[in-house]
């Protein structure tokens, strides 16, 4: 994986900005308590119905329960890993002195992905990922000027 860091990050960040960005739409365009993913479930024949004989019971709900609710917070959560996992693998790719394409790329779209989730820590991952790459780059170029003679 040591080579491959810089293919790898815009990948990750293009990939983390699909459910980051259907958990947004799917929060904006259905009433997360709507019940919506248990209809969709339901008409695929997913879901069990209840024998009409049975008599009604009361259980302690599980963490395992499967809500609209749940299904965006999980969307929400894996965009969001894979976005800064996108940003580290760029910076990983930087220090390993890859091509910038992938790993621009990468940086790029994974902060764009934390924007949408949280614009201020996106706004703030991206320049943070920018002044590393920046400060590294100019670390690199000084240390060619220093062996290369006059």
């Amino acid at each position: 994986m040591s080579r491959h860091a810089g293919r790898l990050a815009p990948v990750l960040g293009g990939g983390s900005l699909v459910p980051v960005l259907a958990s947004g739409e799917f929060a904006l365009l259905r009433h997360p308590r709507a019940g919506h993913l248990l209809a969709l479930a339901d008409r695929f024949g997913l879901l069990r119905q209840p024998s009409p004989d049975a008599l009604p019971e009361l259980t302690v709900t599980s963490w395992l329960t499967v809500t609209d609710v749940r299904v965006i917070v999980a969307l929400a959560c894996a965009g969001g890993a894979l976005a800064v996992l996108a940003m580290l693998l760029a910076i990983w790719a930087d220090a390993l002195n890859e091509e910038s394409l992938g790993p621009g790329v990468g940086m790029i779209c994974g902060g764009m992905a934390l924007v949408v989730l949280a614009p201020g820590a996106g706004v703030g991952a991206l320049g943070a990922g920018a002044a590393v790459l920046l400060a590294r780059r100019r670390r690199r170029a000084v240390a060619l000027r220093a062996k290369v003679p006059p």
